[in-house]
C-alpha cells in the first residue's frame, strides 16, 4: 500500500512536471512531511513510519523496487 502512496507523490516528479514531491501543490506530501496530518491519516502512516521525516526519506529514496511491488500489488496473476 505505501508503495501506491509513494507512486503518487514521486507521479510529478517523473513526469518532470515539478523537481521534488514537495513542489506540487496538489498532494497532501507537504502536509504528511510537515506532520500537518489529521489523526486518521497520522494512524495509517503511523503503522509503518516512525515520524514524518521517516515517510520523506523512504519517497525520496532512490530505488524503483516500488514500483514492481506496485505492479505485483494492482496485478497479481492467477496460476
Amino acid at each position: 500500500m505505501f508503495s501506491l502512496c509513494k507512486y503518487i507523490h514521486l507521479n510529478p516528479v517523473k513526469s518532470e512536471i515539478v523537481a521534488k514531491p514537495e513542489d506540487w501543490q496538489y498532494s497532501n506530501y507537504r502536509d504528511i512531511i510537515a506532520g500537518k496530518i489529521s489523526q486518521e491519516v497520522s494512524l495509517f502512516y503511523g503503522t509503518f513510519f516512525k515520524n514524518p521525516e521517516d515517510y520523506r526519506l523512504f519517497v525520496n529514496d532512490i530505488d524503483d523496487d516500488y514500483q514492481k511491488d506496485l505492479k505485483d500489488f494492482l496485478f497479481f496473476e492467477d496460476e
